[in-house]
């Protein structure tokens, strides 16, 4: 799947993405990956979730704008968290289960 960020147009993805990008590794400090992952599989207290960008998650129904990769977590973002005011989703590696990437050429970018 071509890369994208819910809401935004094409041309405003990229400019987009790196703001959010800008944001966690300043303002919370982590240190990112290059990877775009655009869909998530994770089991936490027994139970699979299944997380994508553009798709809602949470208690809150709040769309998913990107998914980031560290050394040690994903990184989930949406409107309310990890875009603006809290801390985004956080998913230890160790509790993934399935990954599926933006297509490779979108993937290889700069970060």
């Amino acid at each position: 799947m071509k890369f994208y960020i819910p809401s935004m147009g094409p041309e405003n993805a990229d400019v987009v993405y790196a703001g959010i990008r800008a944001f966690l590794a300043n303002e919370w400090g982590y240190r990112l990956t290059p990877r775009r992952v655009q869909k998530l599989s994770y089991t936490t207290k027994g139970q699979r979730q299944d997380i994508a960008v553009g798709r809602q998650m949470g208690t809150d129904h709040e769309t998913v704008f990107a998914i980031f990769e560290t050394p040690s977590l994903y990184l989930i973002c949406t409107p309310k968290q990890g875009v603006a005011g809290r801390p985004p989703v956080k998913v230890k590696r160790k509790d993934v289960t399935e990954i599926v990437d933006f297509d490779a050429a979108e993937a290889e970018q700069p970060a």
